[in-house]
């Protein structure tokens, strides 16, 4: 007896799975009929006739489905004498296309399929400064003001960005943006070239003399994608400037403690077909 329980227990499984893959595969038929269809829409009249075959099998399992679902209310268009000709052919399958189209609305069991979005953008690619509403900058005119003779004294000033000191002989500056580092998680571009240093990736921003730098944008957190990866913490873009008279040029001296000497240079044209510019600091 308890073999014979075990033999109906899985004959009762096997009925089950059967059904349940029959069921499976019916609701992503109508889907695959409509995909099929829409293929042969696309062929030459000439083509579609040639795969008449296929036709016929949807045809045939849409006429089941009718069979097996008498509430749907769906009909079928009676099938011209074989072989169909081209224009037949085609005016089968607008008929095939509408009634697969019902059946896939009245199935309340078909799965749902996203549609396809198109996103187009008309509007020209903007700078850094306008791409993120995080973005904040320093210009030429305030990092003299403030004697910001480097891009490290110059960042300090911005609200949001810190500046530490690496322990070491070499006594470089490191970035940070919301606990992100420059080593990797906060790029430095010059006028939007990404700058890195392959040794042990640490830019070094007290090199950067500020004297040829129009402005110095740091977008905290959110930067434009076309930046490129690794922009976690947020990005910083060191703008040049550039000359704007036909001739033009800066010169600033000065001391400061332990006998030094600060000074530099700038001279610059701009001509109608090019310019040029020269620093020395």
């Amino acid at each position: 007896m308890s073999c014979i329980k075990r033999l109906l227990s899985f004959g009762l499984c096997a009925s089950m799975a059967v059904t349940a893959t029959t069921a499976f595969a019916q609701t992503e038929h109508p889907q695959t009929w409509a995909q099929d269809i829409v293929y042969m829409q696309q062929l030459t009249p000439a083509d579609a006739a040639a795969q008449q075959g296929s036709l016929l099998q949807i045809r045939s399992d849409v006429a089941l489905w009718i069979t097996a679902h008498p509430s749907s209310k769906i009909q079928l268009a009676p099938l011209p004498a074989l072989p169909l000709t081209a224009e037949q052919t085609s005016a089968e399958l607008v008929e095939l296309h509408k009634t697969v189209a019902a059946i896939v609305q009245q199935d309340p069991s078909h799965p749902f399929h996203l549609g396809v979005t198109e996103v187009e953008v008309s509007a020209g690619l903007s700078g850094l400064s306008t791409t993120s509403p995080t973005t904040v900058s320093i210009d030429q005119e305030e990092i003299q003001l403030h004697n910001a003779t480097n891009v490290a004294k110059a960042i300090d000033l911005l609200p949001g960005v810190e500046i530490q000191h690496l322990a070491g002989n070499r006594n470089e500056t490191a970035l940070y943006i919301r606990g992100f580092s420059s080593n990797g998680q906060v790029p430095i571009y010059l006028d939007g070239i990404p700058m890195y240093v392959p040794y042990d990736g640490y830019i070094d921003l007290n090199r950067f003399l500020t004297s040829d730098y129009s402005e110095v944008q740091v977008s905290r957190g959110f930067s434009s994608p076309l930046l490129g990866p690794n922009a976690l913490g947020g990005t910083v873009n060191l703008v040049t400037r550039e000359p704007l008279k036909k001739f033009e040029g800066d010169l600033a001296i000065g001391t400061f403690s332990g006998n030094g000497l600060l000074s530099s240079l700038r001279v610059g044209t701009r001509q109608t077909r090019f310019l040029a510019q020269g620093t020395l600091d």
